[in-house]
């Protein structure tokens, strides 16, 4: 009878840590999906320095190859890659070309006329 009883409370513990441990688990949100590590076009590991920019999403492919294919239909890649639960990095703003300085009267350009040409 003692051995039942000490089973007994034994496999309540264990089920009751196990449930607690569980719990403790934390689960991602929705927004949060997968980094991409697979080429969507060929399925190989991806290489950093190859990729697209598409509407500020970057997908990386395995080669140059690959490249062409994405830019055939970029918004269709894009969807497919998120279907899956990846998260798409975002791809950095495109430079712009900063405004040329004026020199201010010191033999530039003032008033839209340039004096030095």
């Amino acid at each position: 009878m003692k051995t039942k009883v000490l089973s007994a409370a034994a496999f309540a513990a264990i089920v009751g840590i196990a449930v607690l441990w569980a719990g403790d688990e934390k689960t991602p949100p929705a927004e949060e999906g997968k980094a991409q590590t697979v080429c969507p076009v060929m399925g190989g590991k991806i290489d950093r320095s190859l990729f697209v920019d598409v509407e500020g999403k970057r997908i990386f492919v395995c080669c140059k190859g690959c490249i062409p294919e994405i830019e055939k239909d970029p918004a269709g890649w894009v969807k497919k890659i998120e279907e899956k639960g990846i998260l798409l990095e975002k791809a950095p703003a495109p430079e712009e070309k900063a405004a040329p300085k004026s020199l201010g009267g010191k033999g530039g350009c003032s008033g839209g006329t340039c004096k030095r040409f």
